[in-house]
């Protein structure tokens, strides 16, 4: 970049030099052949001109050599062209000084040839001038054409003055001055030699012949004059030598200020190609930004897919589940019926035991009966009209004891029907409080949901706050870059204005110095003046422009910061709302504890009920067994009244005797058909019970087939009770007609009640623990169906969350995609301000090149 630049200030310095030089030249030129043309009229005049027009044209032809020297060596470094240029501007110093020297010894020849050739004669003169004529159109044909060779090579370079050529071309003007004083001062010495010519003339005519004579005398002083010339010409040597040291100084103060300006040069090249490093720098790193981006939403595609995938393998688990759950239910109710089958079985094999442990008791009493009333029968017929009014006694107390157990049997029963609705009332707020446990359940599943995807929300929150913080850090180093850049290109500002008002100062020094000849380099001064004014107003406007830019972007951060303010405040509302929702969900697992508490102390009601009702059960069943073995006692007491009666009756009449026995043995037939037809429909009831059908669904149906089945119970053993009654009265009536052994039978009747008792509570305790496995079933059942319907709650609203969550992504998108645009429109218009900074610093560079 160095060596660029300063081949730029080599062209620069050169063509600026060349083009000052060639019109000091051009000057200096005209004004010497004038004032030779008009004042030099003899030989001294020819060779002084002769002398002045071989410098000229010697000085034309090292200037071109030097313009191609340049010309080739345009691309050489910087030291290089420094000291060509250094040479350059002392040969055309030494140039310049060489011919104000010679113009300057041109007068004194003047002033000699003046006194010397004023009498010569005009021939002699004409034939004299046609030479120096002839040498002066060759010095002003052959300059004119090396002055449009220059004037071609210049126009190839951009001619930009500098202070110092400035300063030089105010200098030229006294050799102008000079040469205009020559000029008058030659216009006389013309009016005076016309006149003074035709004198001689005549004189030449008169006196040819001393007209030679004088011709020869003047050619010596001629030969003096020369002689003369030469040793002024060595002393003019020695003068001109230390103007050139002069000069040399001044020269090595003009390459040290070029050498400070490219140096400044260099440094703003280096401050460019700083800020385009970090304009690539922010390139890549909005280049990394877009990729992250992009990874972010591939990341959020990927998610929901694998959210949908999720959902869809739950839904196919539930699908799954329910089947299963339909299949336990059926195989609970084929379970129900096989054990109501095999409770049924049970009970028949049971009811057979029974039956064949009733016969065998039967026959053993029976037998043990009829040898003990062999025996005793003699005695106790004596005790048989006292115990005939003790049974009577007995029997009013019993009828008595009867209406007794029967009203507290309907009370027991009231009382029973109250506590099944009062069951059944705690079983209905049981159902409700565990619907309520349900939908509370529902409502913390919820609950838990929401707080999962307020976590997702936070974390995506943090996600966001990290992007806006990252891009937030971009903008604030952007600001920073952005002013310091504008610092810089102020202080360059302010530096150049400082160097254009020095300038502009320098020019008022100079224009205070300047004669009338630099009048156009003034008007070329006020033309600059006027163009930089219209600069510094074109700049004014970019400067206006660059601050209504800078406060539309500070407008737009701000906005940008309002709108973080909003988007924080959303976010702690939503906080809020999290919070608002753990408390709901901590309040209504404090109901549900109290809920789960009562109904905790409702089962346990509901258990104290059930016991008070098995209780309560257990003594109606107590009641009518003794209400059974009351009227069978009854029915007992008043056979054996009848049969007392008869045996007394046949005691009277012994002769009725063989009718009766017959009359007994028909009646033994009968009963014994009447036994038969009872056992038959015995079976017919039996088998009526197994196929009857069993209900396996609520525990209010089991209670009901459980009364069914007690009271069908009952009527059988009631029915096989006076079966036994029947056939021992028959037995009885065969062995001994005459007497009955009551005690006997009552013994029996008390000993088989108590064995069919214990019988019944075992049946009970057992169907007891088959309702509460059925229940404890029934309740694992509901457990598993309220838990999958809350599970499916749970989904739905999983899925409604996740459908909410996708909305909000793809609004923090929306927004995010906004936030990127901004930030292309901030880095936009900082690329633009750079472009901006870059022009002006070029349109500084300019004018300081031009000053």
């Amino acid at each position: 970049m160095s060596s660029t630049w300063g081949g730029w200030g080599n062209k620069l310095n050169v063509t600026s030099i060349v083009s000052q030089g060639i019109e000091q030249v051009r000057s200096l030129r005209e004004d010497v052949e004038k004032s030779f043309d008009n004042v030099v009229a003899g030989v001294p005049g020819v060779s002084v001109s002769q002398s002045l027009a071989e410098s000229d044209f010697e000085s034309q032809e090292q200037i071109d050599g030097t313009i191609k020297d340049r010309t080739e060596t345009q691309n050489s470094t910087v030291d290089v062209a420094a000291d060509k240029m250094q040479s350059e501007e002392e040969i055309v110093d030494s140039k310049a000084e060489n011919l104000q020297l010679k113009i300057v010894k041109a007068k004194k020849s003047q002033d000699e040839a003046d006194e010397v050739l004023f009498d010569g004669d005009t021939e002699l003169r004409e034939e004299k001038r046609k030479p120096t004529d002839a040498a002066c159109n060759k010095s002003t044909t052959e300059p004119g054409q090396v002055e449009k060779e220059i004037q071609a090579k210049a126009l190839e370079f951009k001619a930009i003055p500098t202070n110092e050529d400035i300063a030089d071309a105010l200098n030229v003007p006294n050799a102008t001055t000079l040469a205009k004083q020559t000029l008058l001062t030659s216009d006389q010495l013309r009016e005076m030699t016309t006149d003074e010519a035709n004198e001689a003339m005549t004189e030449v005519v008169a006196s040819q012949h001393q007209g030679e004579k004088n011709y020869e005398e003047k050619i010596a002083e001629h030969e003096q004059c020369k002689d003369e010339l030469e040793s002024l010409e060595s002393c003019d040597v020695v003068l001109l030598r230390k103007e050139l040291l002069m000069r040399e100084s001044q020269l090595l103060a003009t390459s040290t200020t070029i050498q400070e300006l490219h140096d400044e040069l260099d440094k703003t090249c280096y401050r460019e190609v700083a800020a385009v490093g970090r304009v690539q720098n922010l390139t890549a790193q909005l280049e990394s930004m877009r990729q992250e981006v992009t990874k972010l939403m591939q990341l959020q595609r990927d998610t929901s897919t694998s959210q949908h995938g999720d959902v869809q393998s739950l839904q196919i688990a539930l699908a799954e589940k329910e089947e299963k759950l339909g299949a336990l239910l059926n195989e609970g109710q084929a379970l129900s019926i096989k054990q109501a089958q095999l409770e049924q079985r049970l009970r028949m094999l049971r009811k057979e035991k029974d039956e064949v442990e009733i016969q065998a008791l039967k026959y053993q009493s029976q037998l043990e009966a009829s040898t003990k009333e062999v025996n005793i029968l003699s005695t106790k017929l004596k005790s048989c009209e006292d115990e005939k009014t003790r049974f009577l006694q007995e029997n009013t107390q019993l009828s008595s004891s009867l209406s007794t157990a029967s009203a507290e049997a309907e009370k027991a029963e009231k009382q029973a029907q109250e506590a099944l609705q009062e069951v059944q009332k705690l079983q209905t707020q049981a159902e409700k409080l565990t619907q309520d446990l349900s939908k509370k359940a529902n409502e913390s599943e919820q609950l838990k949901a929401l707080t999962q995807s307020n976590e997702e929300l936070e974390l995506e929150k943090d996600e966001l706050e990290r992007t806006v913080m990252f891009l937030q850090n971009q903008i604030h180093d952007l600001e920073q870059d952005t002013a310091r850049q504008e610092g810089k290109a102020r202080t360059e500002i302010l530096y150049l204005r400082q160097k254009w008002q020095d300038a502009m100062v320098r020019v008022d020094l100079l224009g205070q110095s300047v004669s009338e000849a630099t009048q156009p380099l003034l008007h070329q001064i006020h033309e600059l003046r006027e163009e930089q004014r219209l600069r510094q107003e074109k700049w004014k406007a970019c400067e206006i422009a660059l601050l209504s830019q800078m406060e539309e972007a500070n407008k737009k951060c701000r906005d940008l910061e309002e709108k973080k303010l909003e988007t924080e405040q959303k976010m702690r509302n939503l906080e809020q709302t999290i919070e608002e929702n753990e408390l709901v969900r901590s309040r209504t697992q404090g109901k549900l504890e109290t809920a789960e508490k009562i109904i905790e102390s409702a089962r346990v009601e509901t258990r104290e009920l059930r016991g008070q009702i098995d209780a309560l059960k257990i003594d109606l069943n107590q009641a009518k067994r003794q209400c059974d073995i009351n009227l069978a006692a009854k029915q007992q007491l008043q056979a054996r009244l009848e049969s007392i009666e008869t045996c007394n009756k046949e005691q009277e009449t012994s002769s009725a005797a063989a009718a009766k026995l017959e009359q007994a043995q028909e009646r033994e037939a009968q009963l014994r058909q009447d036994i038969a037809w009872l056992e038959k429909e015995l079976q017919q009831s039996k088998s009526l019970t197994l196929a009857a059908p069993l209900s396996t669904g609520s525990t209010s149906s089991q209670l009901k087939y459980g009364k069914q089945n007690f009271d069908r119970d009952e009527c059988d053993r009631a029915m096989t009770h006076e079966a036994a009654i029947l056939k021992t009265t028959l037995e009885t009536k065969v062995i001994e007609p005459t007497c009955m052994n009551a005690g006997n039978t009552l013994v029996l009747g008390l000993s088989q009640l108590q064995q069919r008792l214990h019988l019944r509570e075992g049946e009970n305790r057992l169907l007891k623990q088959q309702l509460e496995a059925l229940e404890a079933r029934q309740k694992e059942t509901t457990d598993e169906i309220v838990r999958l319907s809350t599970r499916n709650a749970l989904l739905e609203s999983v899925e409604a969350q996740r459908e909410q969550a996708l909305v909000e992504l793809a609004k923090l998108q929306k927004h995010q995609v906004v936030l990127l645009e901004l930030f292309g429109e901030k880095e936009e218009q900082v690329e633009e301000l750079q472009t901006e900074v870059d022009e002006l610093k070029a349109f500084y560079r300019k004018q300081l090149d031009t000053l």
